[in-house]
């Protein structure tokens, strides 16, 4: 969920990093069912919590721009 929620936020801000952050996301949710940490169930249902997190944060923030970069 964090992982997702993370890939889909930075690649929003900073698109040129997106298939690193991508890479990374698929790596982390593959990871997580091979070394038996988590059903495959459960990363599926990681991935619809995180993009639940992400569209609720673009609709509480609809305007938030990142300056300091």
């Amino acid at each position: 969920m964090h992982a997702l929620s993370f890939a889909i936020m930075f690649s929003y801000y900073l698109p040129a990093v997106t298939p690193i952050v991508w890479g990374f996301t698929g790596f982390v949710a593959i990871s997580h069912v091979l070394l038996g940490l988590h059903y495959p169930t459960d990363v599926v249902a990681g991935v619809l919590l995180g993009i639940t997190l992400v569209l609720l944060s673009f609709a509480i923030y609809p305007t938030f721009q990142i300056t300091h970069l």
